[in-house]
């Protein structure tokens, strides 16, 4: 595997939409377009695929966090919220398992969450082998744009796209949202 000094080349770009596990024919249609702004294709060929979890101003706290639940339960890593508010459906209370030990969170969701500080805030309680991305092309839109894979899977793309690994995609610092209460 070789890294990208600078700008990846459209092979490199191809190379990390396989690494992150799009589909062969969402790639080769990728591969097959004229290409204005690569870092832009590249996002939308990711957001072709089911890997990306695609959510907006529209859906409720627990709607990203129920899509990175489903994809960290590939990892052995399971997750479920335990209890709701009734008036806004944000969670209250979220169980985490991982290597076989539960823990219980409360979940301090603010009056207008951003859904970026809900996720970030999350990954926070999650183990250094898994890491959520934003894509930062949907940054300043209506959409929120995330993907969920174990570290290596990251460092892989990260070696892949060099420099421009950050231009695609990014993180935040993380809000203490989560507070463990218990087994």
């Amino acid at each position: 595997m070789t890294t990208t000094p600078s700008a990846p080349t459209l092979e490199h770009l191809s190379s990390a939409l396989g690494v992150l596990g799009v589909p062969d024919a969402i790639i080769r249609s990728f591969q097959e377009k004229p290409h204005d702004d690569l870092s832009w294709q590249f996002t939308e060929a990711l957001c072709e695929s089911s890997i990306a979890i695609l959510t907006d101003w529209r859906f409720t706290a627990g709607d990203p966090l129920r899509e990175i639940f489903l994809r960290l339960y590939l990892t052995g890593i399971k997750a479920m919220i335990e209890t709701e508010d009734e008036e806004t459906f944000n969670p209250k209370t979220l169980f985490l398992q991982i290597d076989g030990v539960g823990a219980r969170y409360r979940v301090k969701i603010p009056k207008d969450p951003d859904l970026h500080e809900i996720v970030f805030a999350f990954q926070a309680i999650l183990p250094d082998s898994v890491r959520i991305y934003a894509l930062a092309r949907y940054d300043g839109t209506d959409t929120y744009a995330h993907i969920v894979h174990p570290k290596e899977i990251w460092m892989q793309v990260e070696s892949l796209l060099g420099p421009s690994f950050q231009t695609v995609f990014r993180q935040q610092p993380a809000k203490p949202l989560f507070e463990k209460v218990g087994k």
